[in-house]
């Protein structure tokens, strides 16, 4: 990050929406003066912002940076603590190159948070949101009109650079005439803009650490007067605060501290009713210590539920492996009971909280996992990702990684202070402070560990999709694991690269949506990867196949070639022309071959199947129709109705459009001109006679005229009825099929058949057997 001829030193690290990383430390290059510098890099590690943020100087916590911290967006804030005349003051800078050019917020050397005439100390910050942001620090050694002012804790709110709550701040926590000091502060997020307040008092009182919360306004939940706020209580040592504390997520507050016991314990605050309510009646005991030092570390998990669980880890002695190391548990939540003791590494130097080298503990953008970051007892700056597995116990898959190794030159000493921040994704930036070796100055190192517990960046984004089964005409949508946080995916495309450019695909509220075309089958191969855009990121990528199963497909609709309606004339010279039945191709997407079926209709008869082909026309000749169209409707013309239907051998669809209508007129066959004509009327006996199922019946016209042809049952009933108008003169014959009127069989008996003219009425038997 940065090497200069003086020393680099208490490296902070913070990744902003965007997924950019600020680092930030202490730069002692114009020795023995110092200042701060940060440098903002891109998710993949390109330097693309550098700032110098205070002028030169000196003071007991030069190099030290108070606190650093996400401003919500794509900036920081920096608090620091410089001697200016004979006082330690607090120090403000924003920094966010979004809001204007030169990516300073506030002015060239940082804001006073105070002008109170004392030494301000023991800082904590909170940000709010990237306008807003809350700080405290304890007073001491003051003078002039703020000479009573010492051993308290005060507090301030910044909104967009302007001190919100007085020039001095309000106060936060009294002290007493007994020397009761305020000895330390830290905030923690609250609800409704605000913030919880936690301190510690220079006392015995089993209450030395206590509590309080101020809203977004100023007004605070508890007491001012002495002692202020609420108990907790006791302290292991007061002036070494061995204390953590994260927000529940909602309206409260997880502590966990060592206390005068000797025991690491838990509490959980509420703010109800404005109102601090402790959820155990005492603090729960997570751990029974030994070692000198501890220095309990908490986060709260990443996860959807309501009631969010934490991490807990801490240095100690482990008696049952009989080890010091780096041990952890977990709590589901408020009111459950902890995990069993999981021991993160035994390969763990006891922590120096002067020198910055203390371990922590970060919660990851994934569900319920973790990184830990420690040094070694050989001095390596080790890291591992731990999780809570589904029986809600802490557990490891990934192995320690050496972070940093400190025998990579001569003499070399183990890494200086060192932090960690979490990457916005599954991962961890973890920036140290490391000498070049043989006490020479230190420089400022990062790296970035991914995702799956590894060096590098994040690889793992989405989980492993498995081939997939469907059927044919479905669009196919695949619900997929994504393990990026929403700020972050602004930063990459999603990218499908299908087998098949006919195939098309989309993503919709983490689905992938694969559109295929009608009637689309066989094996589509689907690589679906995160894209960064404008990033030097690896791709991640995950393949798998959709097996698309073919589905029996009816034949396609068709259409009509052929006119709606059509006259054809027969004479007895044309008997070898055809009429053309046309109509438009029927496709198979299965391939399967596709018959024609030819259905007619004559007059009011039903429709009968007369013709089967694999064309899309069919000539029918005149003297088809001669033949087949008159058996039944003597006369000299009659009206035939064709309907076709498709079929593949499994499914049949109809023709689109009407039946196509053909009349068709034999006046001029049937014309009597140079052919004898008979001389009488005559009804001639049916043959066969009996019948099954038909029977001919020929009459004789001498003349032409209408004829009505009329069948009688036993009963008199008529049974069917033929009117034939302007029938020709001569020799007829009628085929009766044993139907009735509506085309119905009739059954077996004796039938009469009669005909009937201006000029005769005859009437003679039959005999239908069956």
């Amino acid at each position: 990050v940065e090497s200069a001829v003086e020393t680099q030193l208490n490296p902070l690290v913070e990744t902003a929406l965007d997924g950019s990383i600020y680092i930030a430390w202490g730069d002692r290059r114009s020795n023995p003066n110092y200042d701060y510098r940060l440098k903002r890099f891109s998710f993949n590690g390109n330097e693309i912002e550098s700032y110098t943020l205070s002028t030169q100087h000196t003071s007991s916590v030069a190099g030290n940076i108070e606190s650093f911290k996400s401003d919500k967006e794509n900036g920081v804030y920096l608090l620091w603590e410089q001697v200016t005349g004979s006082q330690d003051e607090l120090r403000l800078q924003h920094i966010n190159s979004t809001m204007n050019v030169d990516g300073i917020g506030m002015a060239e050397n940082g804001m006073v948070i105070s002008d109170i005439d004392c030494d301000r100390k023991n800082s904590s910050m909170l940000v709010i949101d990237r306008d807003n942001v809350i700080i405290s620090y304890t007073t001491s050694s003051c003078s002039g009109s703020d000479a009573t002012s010492y051993g308290r804790a005060y507090i301030q709110k910044i909104s967009k650079g302007l001190l919100m709550w007085d020039s001095k701040g309000k106060m936060a926590a009294s002290r007493n005439t007994n020397g009761n000091d305020v000895l330390n502060t830290k905030l923690v997020r609250g609800p409704e803009n605000g913030a919880f307040i936690i301190f510690s008092q220079n006392t015995t009182s089993d209450n030395a650490l206590r509590i309080n919360y101020v809203d977004g306004q100023g007004t605070f939940a508890e007491g001012l007067t002495y002692p202020s706020g609420i108990g907790l209580g006791s302290l292991y040592n007061k002036n070494n605060w061995e204390l953590d504390a994260v927000s529940d997520g909602s309206n409260g507050i997880f502590i966990v501290w060592r206390n005068s016991s000797n025991k690491i314990v838990l509490q959980h605050i509420d703010l109800i009713n404005n109102r601090l309510v402790a959820t155990n009646n005492n603090p729960v005991e997570v751990f029974s210590s030994t070692a000198s030092y501890v220095y309990p570390r908490i986060d709260l998990a990443n996860t959807a539920s309501s009631d969010k669980g934490i991490f807990i880890l801490f240095y100690d002695y482990n008696s049952s492996s009989n080890a010091y190391g780096l041990f952890a548990k977990y709590l589901n939540k408020p009111d459950g009971s902890l995990s069993n003791l999981f021991t993160v590494s035994t390969n763990a130097s006891q922590p120096n909280f002067s020198a910055r080298q203390v371990h922590d503990i970060n919660a990851t953008r994934f569900d319920n996992e973790a990184y830990v970051t420690w040094l070694g007892k050989e001095g390596d700056l080790l890291a591992r990702k731990i999780f809570i597995n589904s029986s809600n116990e802490l557990d490891a898959t990934a192995q320690t990684l050496i972070v940093h190794d400190k025998s990579g030159a001569t003499g070399r000493s183990s890494p200086g202070s060192y932090n960690a921040d979490h990457d916005q994704l599954g991962g961890l930036v973890v920036v140290w402070q490391q000498d070049r070796g043989n006490n020479l100055s230190s420089d400022i190192f990062a790296q970035q560990l991914g995702n799956m517990g590894t060096l590098g960046v994040n690889a793992d984004i989405l989980s492993d999709i498995a081939n997939q089964q469907i059927f044919e005409d479905q669009d196919h949508r695949i619900p997929f694991s994504f393990h990026l946080s929403s700020p972050v995916r602004s930063l990459f495309n999603f990218v499908s690269i299908l087998s098949d450019p006919l195939v098309t695909a989309s993503v919709s509220n983490d689905t992938l949506i694969i559109n295929f075309p009608e009637n689309w089958n066989g094996g589509l191969f689907v690589k679906f990867s995160i894209d960064w855009i404008d990033l030097l990121l690896p791709n991640d990528t995950t393949s798998f196949i959709v097996n698309v199963s073919s589905v029996q497909d009816a034949p396609k609709p068709f259409q009509w070639v052929s006119s709606a309606t059509d006259t054809i004339n027969i004479t007895k010279t044309n008997l070898q022309d055809s009429y053309n039945l046309q109509w438009s191709e029927s496709i198979d997407v299965d391939n399967d071959t596709i018959d024609y079926l030819i259905y007619a209709r004559v007059g009011v008869y039903p429709a009968e199947e007369v013709y089967d082909t694999t064309g899309i026309n069919f000539p029918i000749p005149y003297q088809e129709f001669l033949e087949n169209v008159f058996e039944s409707t003597p006369g000299p013309g009659s009206t035939v109705y064709f309907n076709v239907k498709a079929t593949d051998g499994i499914d049949t669809v109809n023709i689109s459009g009407e039946d196509r209508m053909v009349y068709v007129n034999r006046y001029d066959y049937l014309s009597t001109k140079d052919i004898t004509t008979p001389t009488d009327f005559a009804l001639h006996d049916n043959f066969p006679n009996p019948f099954n199922p038909t029977t001919q019946i020929r009459f004789d016209l001498p003349i032409k005229g209408d004829v009505r042809f009329t069948i009688y049952n036993m009963l008199g009933h008529k049974v069917r009825e033929y009117n034939m108008k302007g029938l020709s003169a001569g020799y007829h014959t009628l085929t009766w099929n044993a139907t009735n009127n509506l085309g119905s069989p009739v059954s077996s008996g004796i039938y009469f058949y009669q005909i009937q003219t201006k000029e005769i009425l005859k009437t003679k038997r039959m005999v239908l057997l069956k």
